[in-house]
This record gives structure tokens, C-alpha cells and sequence, in this order.
């Protein structure tokens, strides 16, 4: 599973509690990575596209 978040520079995983990523999960998908504990950057990647 993955989802695109566009940034200007920083680490979406990192920043402001993952947030913008748990956001991008919920609306794509339904699932809560907060809740789950997922939402850390032991269990995802950030894959810079340019």
C-alpha cells in the first residue's frame, strides 16, 4: 500500500506527528494508522519522487 502526499522538502513521516500520512491512509484506504500504532517510521518509507 502507498499513498502521495506532495511536500515542499520535509519528511512527511517525521513531521507534525505523521499526520499528513495517517490523513492520506484514512482517506485513501479507511485505515487508521494512529489507532494502530502504524504510523511511525520503523514500519513505513518515505520515498522521495521528483
Amino acid at each position: 500500500m502507498s499513498v502521495e502526499i506532495p511536500t515542499t522538502g520535509y519528511n512527511p513521516l517525521t513531521s507534525n506527528g505523521g499526520n499528513d500520512v495517517a490523513m492520506a491512509f484514512m482517506r485513501i484506504y479507511g485505515l487508521d494508522l494512529k489507532r494502530a500504532g502504524a504510523c511511525h517510521p520503523g514500519y513505513l518509507d518515505a520515498v522521495r519522487i521528483e
